[in-house]
């Protein structure tokens, strides 16, 4: 298993994924070794790391094809692009060990929404963009992909043999508030406030993210909930955290911000009373991102953007509730909502709970992954047998017609 750009701390989604694949892969038995190149979150607000971990990343994926101890060579990108270094490894190897792309995040879709996205939207464009990695998907002998959204967009390239494994959550790490203590001591640990509602975003400062709207939707949020903070715990990518703390000044709501580093996320989780996913583009956060997936095991319900995959995940009206992308007023709608109505959280959030549990979790998404790895090392192998006996069938007839 190799991914390009492993964040060592695990607060970026991706390698918590592959970590936790990892791990509930060898509780089955499967023998799977991560061999990813590290990399620090804050690392990436510079794109040129990118390029020095896909070299990187193909010296290993090449190493790995040539060990003959490996059955399958399991490859993790987050940016579609960056597929062409494990093409490039399969292209310079000899070795016909198979090998698997799991696309983790989709393709830019010109019809996303994006708010002030400036540089950034013509990096999505080039490297997550379809023409980019759509070369290279021919290197592959299986296709991984996190929803059906995602499989769509690869059909629509005439790509139509996928297979879609969801994201999973580790559903003893994020467990629900089993008491109001609890979530008071939990605040108190955090330096919150106990007695107030706290409604949380957590995760990166990107315009991708939606934050920027989500702060343009706190008056109509908070305008009936006076008791109601929001709780921002960010990680060290991107750059929005100014942009966003001048803004609140404008509107005089920063009094009703709270600002937080990385945290310990289960027990964030058990502090708060419900949570917002805002984003605004598909591309690079909405693919089952892992903050609705976490929701849903701690059983805290949200308001979430109906965006890429996202209502894949989102029980709609259910196990939260969901909103236009991009819109203040629609956000602000469905937040004041949800503020205001601690019975209506409550039956979401054991709603949510239950549905990470019957879809979610990790153990049930390893079984699925080991089938579809095990079925391409067995079309590998049918494939090499065949391959081996036409060539014995062509050295006979030539030996037979040998005077």
């Amino acid at each position: 298993m190799t991914y390009p750009t492993y964040v060592h701390d695990l607060v970026e989604g991706v390698s918590k994924n592959v970590h936790h694949l990892r791990e509930a892969l060898n509780e089955r038995g499967v023998d799977a070794v991560d061999d990813s190149p590290r990399v620090d979150v804050a690392d990436m607000n510079s794109k040129i790391v990118y390029v020095k971990q896909g070299v990187r990343a193909y010296k290993r994926v090449r190493a790995a094809l040539e060990d003959p101890s490996v059955d399958v060579v399991h490859y993790h990108v987050s940016i579609p692009g960056m597929a062409v270094w494990a093409a490039l490894a399969r292209a310079r190897s000899r070795s016909r060990t198979p090998m698997v792309l799991h696309l983790w995040n989709p393709w830019f879709d010109a019809n996303d929404i994006h708010v002030d996205a400036g540089r950034d939207a013509s990096y999505h464009r080039l490297f997550n963009g379809a023409f980019t990695a759509t070369p290279w998907l021919a290197s592959f002998d299986g296709i991984v992909v996190s929803s059906d959204y995602q499989r769509r967009q690869l059909a629509a390239r005439g790509i139509p043999r996928v297979s879609v494994i969801p994201n999973g959550v580790d559903l003893d790490a994020y467990p629900p508030a089993p008491a109001d203590s609890t979530r008071r001591n939990a605040r108190r640990e955090l330096g919150l406030p106990v007695d107030r509602t706290l409604l949380l975003y957590y995760g990166h400062l990107t315009p991708w993210k939606g934050v920027r709207v989500l702060v343009d939707a706190l008056p109509r949020a908070l305008a009936e909930n006076p008791d109601a903070d929001l709780v921002i715990a960010r990680t060290r990518y991107g750059r929005d955290e100014r942009a966003i703390r001048d803004r609140l000044r404008q509107l005089g709501l920063l009094d009703r911000v709270r600002f937080l580093g990385v945290c310990d996320v289960p027990l964030l989780l058990q502090a708060v009373d419900c949570g917002v996913v805002p984003a605004t583009a598909a591309v690079g956060t909405a693919c089952h991102p892992n903050v609705v997936l976490e929701y849903h095991s701690a059983g805290v319900p949200i308001v979430a953007s109906h965006v890429g995959s996202i209502p894949e995940a989102v029980l709609a009206d259910e196990t939260g509730l969901l909103a236009t992308p991009g819109d203040p007023q629609d956000l602000g709608d469905k937040l004041a909502r949800l503020l205001s109505d601690e019975p209506l959280r409550r039956r979401m959030g054991q709603a949510a709970r239950r549905h990470a549990e019957a879809q979610f979790d990790w153990r049930d998404i390893a079984r699925r992954y080991e089938a579809a790895l095990g079925d391409v090392i067995g079309a590998s192998s049918a494939e090499r047998a065949g391959r081996d006996a036409t060539r014995a069938w062509l050295r006979a007839s030539r030996a037979r017609r040998s005077p």
